[in-house]
């Protein structure tokens, strides 16, 4: 009697204990059955560190720096920027107050070329009178009979004039023929130029002919622009003494 129930007893505790070890041997599960996994994070000791193979593939792969001009850039860069005229102030050339005015070159009624860089190194001149006429303009008729007068009482001091002429009575490109024709009938004592090419429209409009423009001889700066002729109050005359006056060569 005694016997059977030890032997009961064990089978029992065999009963009881064979799920806790089987639970042990198979690993822990979470509460939904499943099993955890385990992430392993010790290095693998054939994994290379990072921070040494850049290092050593630059001492692999390392070459010489080759010099190579820099993209779109040119190659042949001229030494240094053209200057103008060697007798002329050189460039940056301009076309309003306070610009150089440009080295502008033209055929006289003579047929000899006429630079402005000739008056520039004519030291006895210090204002230069450039007049801008057709035969079309009918203010340019009381001008053209004024300029002389003016020309002979300021000469001595420094000034001087340059009529241009640009285009006929009849709106043509004047030729020289005309320009010296028109010279001759105003008894121009100054030098006139045929501007054929309307090289001084870059200054003005023609639809405001004529035009008058003040440059500084010393530095061939444009001093003034006027457009038009007030030959009522003479106020030109007042223009040309106040520049004589102030202008030192």
């Amino acid at each position: 009697m005694q016997r059977s129930y030890r032997k009961l007893l064990m089978v029992s505790l065999f009963v009881l204990l064979a799920p806790a070890a089987a639970l042990g041997v198979s690993g822990c599960e979470d509460g939904d059955g499943e099993e955890d996994t385990v992430i392993d994070t010790s290095p693998d000791p054939q994994e290379e560190d990072p921070a040494i193979e850049p290092e050593q593939e630059e001492e692999q792969g390392e070459e010489d720096p080759v010099d190579e001009p820099p993209p779109d850039l040119p190659l042949d860069l001229p030494s240094e920027v053209p200057d103008g005229p060697e007798n002329c102030p050189p460039p940056p050339y301009g076309v309003t107050i306070g610009d150089i005015i440009q080295p502008h070159e033209f055929i006289t009624v003579d047929d000899t070329m006429l630079s402005l860089c000739d008056f520039y190194q004519d030291t006895s001149l210090k204002l230069l009178l450039i007049y801008a006429t057709a035969g079309w303009c009918s203010v340019c008729h009381y001008e053209s009979q004024t300029l002389p007068s003016y020309y002979n009482d300021y000469h001595g001091q420094g000034f001087q004039i340059l009529a241009s002429v640009f285009e006929d009575t009849g709106g043509n490109p004047a030729t020289r023929s005309y320009a010296q024709d028109y010279a001759t009938e105003y008894a121009f004592p100054f030098p006139t130029v045929v501007d054929n090419t309307f090289q001084l429209g870059i200054y003005f409009d023609k639809a405001a002919t004529p035009m008058n423009m003040f440059v500084d001889l010393t530095t061939m700066e444009i001093l003034d622009v006027q457009l038009g002729f007030d030959y009522v109050s003479d106020s030109m005359r007042d223009d040309i003494e106040f520049y004589l006056s102030t202008i030192e060569r």
